[in-house]
């Protein structure tokens, strides 16, 4: 296989795992944003997970994933967004 195929491959692979983790750890900011007492700390969790839900969709488009993974990466942005607006946050819509 010649090696810019195989280099090609490998960047979306990591680019695929990368947007995967960058939703994940939106959620994560949120569900810390749900537990805290504190009003600075659940605002600045809000916060990053929008800063987080935004890379995700901005950096999506350079990165080609199998169907499956690009299926399974829709959902989570869905809900993602979902869950930010629920909270009244202003997010992109794309």
């Amino acid at each position: 296989m010649n090696s810019f195929i195989r280099l090609h491959e490998e960047s979306n692979k990591i680019g695929s795992e990368f947007l995967m983790t960058e939703v994940d750890t939106a959620f994560t900011f949120l569900a810390l944003a749900q537990t805290t007492s504190s009003a600075e700390t659940r605002e600045r969790n809000r916060r990053n997970a929008c800063e987080a839900y935004k890379t995700a969709l901005r950096m999506q488009t350079r990165v080609v994933m199998e169907p499956q993974r690009k299926s399974e990466f829709q959902q989570k942005i869905k809900d993602l967004r979902k869950r930010l607006l629920e909270l009244g946050l202003d997010i992109p819509e794309k």
